[in-house]
């Protein structure tokens, strides 16, 4: 009987998006050869390699790093600041940073800060940051929240449109290599809280603000401050970085009446 060839072997590649990460910290600390498997596309790399030998092309490959590569001693890092993570993660993203740089000529990498969007149209694994929030001021659970630690949380929205603009721009490619992909105002987990609070009308009773040092041991170390300069990626690719307090109008569009009534 003769083997039916999967779909990926019926035609050449042109672009890449790796977004496959271990993303745990705690879980990177436990098992760094899981998270080192997981984070470094060496297998990936290795089928570029072999599509470009057999087939002649040389596919864009935009690889999807992390904040967390900074160390977070001071805000408002730069793509040419020194990287030097404090946990696991951290540190198998920044060796995926350096495989691909060595091993891929043909790349963009995105050290996306936290993620947000709406609900996916098919399940996760583990509740959605935004999501979470809501839901427990809705039921008025009491909840800590961060005040001290900062990043530049992302609109995965916008991360879609830098994307597809990068595969547009085939076979060319932005001048640099490299760039910081956050959104546009440097927030902690409180100011999240309450922003989602404010727009969706629950009132702030539920937030407790809280202190880093006061979590105790969370089985990993948590960069203070890895808010990022995003100026690169504004003045070389033309998309535009959405505030928070659009994008929950977007992704809680029904709260928005609620709060007004």
């Amino acid at each position: 009987m003769r083997r039916r060839r999967p779909a990926w072997a019926l035609g050449s590649v042109d672009a890449v998006i790796n977004c496959a990460a271990l993303s745990q910290p705690a879980l990177c600390e436990q098992d760094y050869q899981l998270a080192r498997a997981v984070n470094v596309p060496d297998k990936l790399i290795a089928a570029l390699v072999r599509q470009r030998r057999t087939r002649h092309v040389e596919a864009l490959l935009v690889h999807i790093s992390t904040d967390q590569v900074y160390d977070g001693s001071h805000a408002d890092w730069t793509e040419t600041d020194r990287t030097a993570p404090i946990n696991a993660y951290g540190r198998s993203k920044l060796e995926a940073e350096q495989y691909v740089r060595t091993h891929w000529e043909r790349r963009i990498i995105l050290r996306s800060s936290l993620i947000y969007g709406p609900q996916p149209p098919h399940p996760v694994g583990r509740p959605l940051f935004l999501q979470f929030v809501e839901e427990a001021l809705r039921e008025g659970r009491p909840t800590r929240f961060l005040e001290d630690e900062f990043r530049s949380a992302v609109y995965v929205k916008d991360i879609c449109a830098v994307v597809s603009h990068l595969i547009k721009l085939l076979p060319d490619a932005p001048p640099h290599h490299t760039y910081n992909l956050g959104g546009p105002e440097r927030l902690s987990r409180l100011d999240v809280a309450r922003a989602v609070a404010r727009h969706c009308g629950h009132g702030e009773k539920a937030i407790e603000a809280v202190t880093s040092s006061s979590m105790g041991d969370r089985g990993y170390n948590s960069p203070l401050d890895i808010s990022m300069h995003v100026d690169r990626i504004l003045t070389e690719i033309p998309v535009s970085l959405t505030p928070l307090s659009e994008a929950l109008k977007e992704i809680f569009p029904a709260k928005v009446v609620a709060a007004a009534k």
